[in-house]
């Protein structure tokens, strides 16, 4: 898929800030990296198709994942069937990785299969992107919680806000406050905060976490001053 001028120097851009203003910062929220999340969903549907214990059972899945074997476009595209491993290559390395783990070749193969059905279904609904299927539901929950309280002391916009910053401390859920200074490191780099999360999504970098990385580079380059909030703990 082609990504538009405007997306890609914002990846340049969240690049950079990770590489230059990031590196002495501390972000102790769970979930930095969308790829994470991903790996910790494959562990746990793992965990269902096998005897071995939990343990062995997330050994294996970082090492799928250092192999590149979670690649969810990879496992999408695999062909089903029981002759998958004959004819793809990717379909036999992961086979093989999880047979030689542990696995009983039953369970290797559930795996699998498992493994590329969800990958299939976030493809197909979510352009291969776990994130985007938890913002819809983070922006499903926002919206009843806003609902639920009406607080007559706080204008709809503070609500919205506090809630957003509560989904993004206690969930680490990946939805954006779109506050002040994300407004303003738009509009520095002539972009829009829907181009931003889009390079945030492709760079599997939680939007929430950016949040915090636009505040830091803005601060640092002198051209935000924000209120003292508290940092974000997962």
């Amino acid at each position: 898929m082609t990504q538009s001028p405007k997306t890609a120097e914002a990846k340049f851009l969240l690049r950079k800030i990770l590489a230059v203003d990031a590196q002495a910062a501390t972000f102790p929220s769970l979930w930095i990296s969308e790829r994470a999340r991903w790996t910790e969903l494959a562990f746990s549907l793992l965990t269902r198709v096998t005897h071995l214990p939990q343990e062995e059972v997330r050994r294996v899945t970082n090492e799928l994942d250092a192999l590149d074997l979670l690649d969810i476009t990879e496992l999408a595209a695999m062909p089903t069937g029981a002759g998958a491993a004959e004819t793809n290559i990717h379909a036999r390395r992961t086979l093989e990785h999880l047979e030689g783990s542990g696995f009983e070749a039953d369970e290797a193969r559930r795996g699998l299969a498992t493994l590329q059905a969800v990958s299939t279904s976030l493809v197909k609904h979510y352009g291969g992107k776990l994130q985007k299927c938890l913002r819809q539901a983070g922006e499903h929950i926002l919206k009843e919680l806003k609902l639920t309280f009406a607080l007559s002391s706080l204008s709809e916009e503070e609500t919205g806000h506090a809630l957003t910053f509560w989904l993004q401390n206690a969930l680490s859920l990946p939805l954006s406050l779109k506050d002040e200074a994300v407004l303003a490191f738009c509009t520095h780099y002539d972009l829009t905060p829907e181009q931003l999360t889009a390079a945030a999504d492709e760079l599997d970098i939680n939007i929430a976490l950016v949040d915090d990385l636009v505040q830091l580079h803005l601060a640092r380059k002198g051209a935000y001053s924000p209120e003292p909030q508290p940092r974000k703990n997962a």
